[in-house]
């Protein structure tokens, strides 16, 4: 598999990294193995307690999902690195053994490397700030986060203000539910943070708040909020008003469940473009709260089938066999085969799920937390799942054998925050969308990867993708081949220019940004009969097609592309106009660049 950086610029568009040479499968069936004994992945949690979170996230930057375990008080936190394929576990990166919660790797000071914010059930939560190489230095203090212990499970980044920096919110439990509240901390762009629950009306006091996350249930791009509470103190959903307070409007949209939520699980499952929420609870039953639109949600797990009714904490959606629909899998904390301990549900794409037999041998232990990765990079959604002692914690790889396409999105924000957290993306296969709203933070203490599937069924390509970017700016791709690895820098479709949306006040910065130069360069543009393609500077690659798209995203005829360095495009033929030339290589790289037509 070969790599490539995205670059950004006035002449560079896009790149994407393909996958080279990796055949197509013929479909079999769903499978998945528990690989983590193989991979020399040994760990576990404590005896009477949920467990702690995991991380499914490139801690390093190498372009492949590491694992970062929590553990019980007493015990290093752990850190997995994954090699192509293959886990090592490395030393404990911080000198932290305290019973720990969420954790989360997140770009909190956009400065181009991952910091991690860790919460605690018998500590103070701490943030360590990545100096570079993986030097984490505790900046809890300095940052402005509060030194006070108190137990915290859940929290999560998002940019609530869009200002381009991320904001954290976290839950606070006291012995008392009277003094429970969440906090909500605003990031200053300046490496600090400000409490600002109250001013924003965001603190949800007085109950027993397990785990929250930003989600966009309105699609308005601006982040809201919904907190799964415990004890039947009633869940909350809390909306943006986009000027930097929340309204909470649990009870009219019916969200204000009273159960013993543990998680807070969001997708799109029946592909109406709404995002749906999924929150597991004790035997009475699991919640599927359906979005509606115009602020409605109805209940609806029993009929769809997935209310579980045992003792539910982690779940996700994802899309097993990549035909394009988000299936559901959901970790219990009973033992034995006598009871509810797991389970996979199949979307059967009526709003309903199934339950086939599809591997999970083993998976009949005591489980809390699971996250999403693609840790072989096969284009295949595996789960990570921490269970408690004395059971090994498990991996379980997607074995599944199929023809379905896919192609996986990582997103760079350069005004929007680092991370693109909070940004929607949209892919469309014969005019059905897919769509995806970035989180760091889901489920019970998961943080999924950055790196993005989609499934694209049968099709060999997707149409079009349209991502939405806290800024409010959007870029669009057209004609992506099923197995591409995409990264996709903010602006790379506009020639570099990102067009703010006038109702978001960005905080200037200094960030870095390393821009190398689009290696082609294309000329005259505008023009009339002819287009000049040539190759610069000094690199390996060579062109190996090129594609002329409108800007509804259909492919255009022309003549005269001979795969040299050089090459004169007739375009004579074609109507006046704008349109894209889309350039691949031979290493597998995309560019995508517009021109107009005279």
């Amino acid at each position: 598999m070969l790599q490539a950086r995205a670059f950004t610029g006035t002449t560079l568009l896009l790149l994407i990294l393909c996958t080279v040479g990796t055949p197509s499968i013929s479909f079999s069936q769903i499978y998945f193995e528990d690989v983590a004994a193989s991979l020399e992945i040994h760990h576990s949690y404590g005896e009477s307690v949920p467990s702690g979170g995991i991380s499914f996230c490139d801690f390093n930057g190498d372009g492949w999902d590491d694992l970062t375990l929590a553990t019980k008080a007493g015990d290093s936190i752990a850190f997995f690195q994954n090699n192509n394929g293959i886990f090592t576990a490395i030393d404990a990166l911080i000198p932290d053994e305290t019973f720990q919660g969420q954790i989360l790797w997140v770009d909190y000071d956009n400065d181009g490397d991952k910091d991690l914010f860790m919460t605690s059930i018998n500590a103070r939560n701490r943030l360590y700030r990545n100096e570079g190489n993986l030097t984490l230095v505790d900046v809890t203090t300095q940052a402005g986060l509060t030194s006070e212990q108190f137990m915290t499970y859940g929290a999560c980044f998002g940019d609530y203000d869009r200002d381009g920096w991320l904001d954290l919110y976290l839950s606070k439990r006291t012995g008392v539910s009277s003094e429970n509240t969440n906090l909500l901390y605003k990031n200053r762009a300046d490496g600090t943070f400000v409490e600002v629950a109250l001013m924003a009306g965001a603190r949800d006091s007085a109950k027993i708040p397990f785990c929250s996350a930003f989600m966009d249930y309105n699609n308005d791009l601006w982040p809201d909020l919904y907190t799964a509470n415990d004890r039947s103190t009633g869940n909350t959903l809390l909306r943006n008003n986009q000027d930097g307070t929340f309204t909470d409007i649990s009870l009219n949209s019916q969200t204000n469940i009273k159960m013993n939520g543990m998680s807070v699980t969001v997708g799109d499952y029946n592909r109406d473009g709404r995002s749906d929420i999924y929150v597991t609870n004790t035997e009475v039953g699991n919640v599927l709260l359906r979005n509606e639109g115009n602020d409605q949600f109805t209940e609806v797990a029993a009929e769809a089938g997935v209310a579980f009714y045992s003792i539910g904490w982690g779940a996700l959606f994802l899309d097993a066999d990549n035909n394009g629909w988000q299936d559901l899998y959901v970790s219990g904390a009973k033992e034995g085969t006598v009871f509810t301990s797991s389970a996979f549900y199949y979307n059967s794409e009526d709003g309903s799920f199934a339950q086939p037999d599809v591997g999970f041998v083993g998976d009949t232990v005591r489980s809390y937390s699971n996250a999403l990765g693609d840790y072989n990079r096969d284009g295949k959604a595996d789960i990570m799942v921490i269970n408690g002692k004395p059971y090994s914690s498990q991996l379980w790889s997607n074995q599944t054998q199929t023809e379905n396409g896919w192609i996986s999105i990582q997103l760079e924000g350069v005004l929007s925050n680092r991370d693109a957290i909070g940004s929607n993306i949209v892919v469309y296969v014969e005019g059905h969308a897919q769509n995806h709203f970035t989180q760091c933070g889901t489920g019970f203490l998961g943080q999924n990867s950055q790196r993005i599937l989609f499934g694209l069924g049968s099709k060999n390509e997707a149409d079009s993708i349209i991502i939405e970017w806290p800024t409010g700016h959007v870029d669009r791709l057209y004609a992506i081949p099923s197995e591409s690895e995409l990264q996709i820098v903010e602006g790379s479709s506009t020639g570099g220019e990102i067009q703010v949306s006038p109702s978001v006040q960005l905080v200037s910065n200094n960030r870095s940004r390393v821009t190398p130069a689009f290696p082609f360069s294309l000329y005259p543009n505008p023009a009339q009969d002819y287009l000049t393609l040539s190759m610069e500077g000094q690199t390996s690659a060579r062109i190996h097609s090129i594609q002329l798209l409108n800007v509804t995203g259909q492919i255009q005829p022309f003549n005269g592309a001979d795969q040299e360095q050089t090459q004169l495009i007739d375009i004579s033929q074609l109507q006046p106009g704008v349109y894209w030339l889309q350039v691949t290589t031979t290493m597998g790289q995309y560019w995508q660049q517009k021109f107009i037509k005279h």
